[in-house]
């Protein structure tokens, strides 16, 4: 489960997640490398695990149902982030849209 426990907020470094709200692609810039990167329902169930591999920047399929989630990224040194995402489904959007003219 996901909680503020033991989460530091990190205002030392930038860490760009984007686009957000995501459709199919979402990628993650950190000035630091990255040891781990997971994505968790509000609920706290635990829905993807990103290999890092050290890296600083991702790109990831994000396969997961439209809702709203968070993903906590945690650096080399230890030190954890979380942000919330937001995943749409453009498909249904764009029927929406299309159908309403």
């Amino acid at each position: 489960m996901v909680s503020d426990a033991g989460i530091s907020r990190l205002e030392a470094y930038l860490i760009d997640i984007y686009p957000n709200p995501v459709n199919d692609i979402l990628s993650i810039k950190s000035e630091k490398a990255m040891k781990a990167a997971k994505i968790y329902t509000l609920s706290g169930k635990l829905v993807q695990d990103i290999p890092t591999n050290g890296e600083n920047e991702l790109i990831m399929e994000f396969n997961t149902k439209t809702g709203v989630y968070y993903i906590q990224l945690e650096d080399t040194n230890g030190v954890s982030v979380r942000k919330r995402i937001i995943k749409i489904n453009q498909q249904l959007i764009t029927k929406k849209r299309s159908s309403s003219t």
